[in-house]
């Protein structure tokens, strides 16, 4: 406010100056008077266009409320993110054009197997910032910045359906800690389409779920997050085009490269184009259902489809269902042929003021690839269970139980584990 005023009596005092040192002695107090006039606009333009860009309380009081809300409805149309949260907080940024939003989130999850000898014992920690700015309604760019700590329990106990989507530390060799740009996109809408382009994460539009695809605030297990069949890449250079072709019908579309170098980026990429539709069998009953196929083209016939779905059974039950298949060759690559997974979800039940508790659990299977028609090939299974409090939509808390069989298949090992996830938003 300081600068304001100080801009305002420097524009004043050059206005005086001008009329006192150019005024001619035959220039009508009328002229004077109107220069000022149009000075003064000026400058009420400037302090209007000031205020418009200004944050305000109720300004940071919805960015805090929408970085902190994991249960509100999710629908396909829209869609920029798996992270709920993270979506809320996309479309809280896009209704204030010209603002730039720092926001950001902290995220522990420990692992134990319960054992005091020879345990499995974990601990993963995350840390992401995030610049989030629209040039207005059409518009949006976004910039994460993410640290991890630790890999979890997969880099001890391997397994086709792991056990924490978000692990893998970001630590160089010499044991320094870095952060990394894990996605910078900007997002350019035409209509009903919407452009992104840049670093991207495929598997935020593609294989989503409304119960079953955020580990950040459902289930941690990589197979309850995505399909274990999608060997989508990890985040490069890439673009997708999402399309809401009618009320509840989206079609989607991406390309990325396998790697993240930036080197050859036309050679060696992955492809995939979505179809997805909602529907509703009466007020309570709501769903969707989605079918993609994709292609790694550094795989010769590099193909493989799946399908995902939800349901709201009730106001507080909510169903998830998936199945996802690697054609022969891609298979042989990947490692896996297929994997279905499926669960339930009771959400938001209210405990002590905003406080509330929602609950999930889920089964999954995974059959790793056979290399001939008389093999047996590998299956494996994967089931977990946790209960999410939400202290005052500000502190997450989790506990969780996590049970493997057969991991990797044929006669492989079994292991329980249990965790605990933290997440605090800021």
């Amino acid at each position: 406010m300081k600068g304001l005023l100080a801009s305002g009596l420097v524009i004043i005092l050059n206005v005086v100056s001008a009329l006192g040192q150019n005024a001619q002695p035959s220039d009508s107090i009328s002229q004077r008077l109107t220069d000022l006039e149009k000075k003064l606009d000026s400058l009420e333009n400037v302090v209007r266009d000031s205020k418009s860009r200004m944050v305000t309380h109720s300004d940071f009081e919805s960015i805090l409320r929408a970085i902190n809300e994991d249960d509100q409805e999710f629908t396909d149309e829209g869609r920029r993110s798996k992270r709920r949260a993270l979506d809320s907080l996309f479309k809280a940024a896009a209704s204030r054009p010209g603002q730039l939003t720092f926001t950001g989130q902290f995220l522990s999850v420990f692992h134990w197997d319960g054992k005091f000898e020879n345990s499995v014992n974990t601990v993963v920690g995350i840390v992401d910032i995030f610049a989030i700015s629209s040039f207005g309604k059409n518009s949006l760019v976004f910039i994460n910045l993410q640290g991890i700590g630790g890999d979890g329990p997969s880099k001890v106990f391997p397994s086709y359906s792991g056990f924490h989507a978000g692990a893998g530390s970001t630590q160089a060799i010499d044991g320094v800690d870095r952060i990394n740009i894990v996605e910078a996109w900007i997002e350019y809408k035409i209509q009903h389409t919407a452009i992104f382009a840049g670093k991207i994460d495929l598997t935020n539009y593609f294989d989503p779920n409304s119960i079953a695809n955020d580990e950040y605030s459902q289930f941690l297990s990589n197979i309850f997050v995505n399909s274990a069949a999608l060997n989508a890449p990890s985040n490069s250079p890439g673009l997708t085009v999402n399309s809401d072709i009618s009320a509840g019908l989206t079609l989607q579309a991406g390309v990325a490269s396998l790697d993240n170098s930036g080197d050859q980026i036309f050679e060696n990429l992955y492809s995939i184009i979505q179809l997805g539709k909602s529907f509703s069998i009466n007020k309570e009953e709501t769903g969707a259902i989605r079918a993609y196929t994709y292609n790694n083209s550094s795989v010769s016939k590099g193909w493989g489809f799946g399908m995902s779905g939800d349901i709201r059974l009730t106001r507080k039950l909510y169903a998830f269902g998936r199945y996802g298949k690697n054609l022969r060759n891609l298979a042989g690559n990947f490692g896996v042929s297929n994997s279905y997974s499926g669960g339930l979800q009771l959400r938001n039940y209210q405990i002590i003021g905003s406080s509330s508790i929602s609950s999930g659990f889920a089964f999954g299977e995974t059959k790793g690839f056979r290399p001939s028609e008389s093999s047996l090939g590998r299956r494996e299974q994967m089931f977990e269970t946790y209960i999410r409090f939400n202290i005052k939509k500000v502190l997450f808390l989790s506990p969780h139980f996590q049970r493997v069989w057969n991991a990797l298949g044929e006669n492989g090992d079994n292991l329980s584990l249990f965790g605990l996830r933290t997440r605090v938003a800021f």
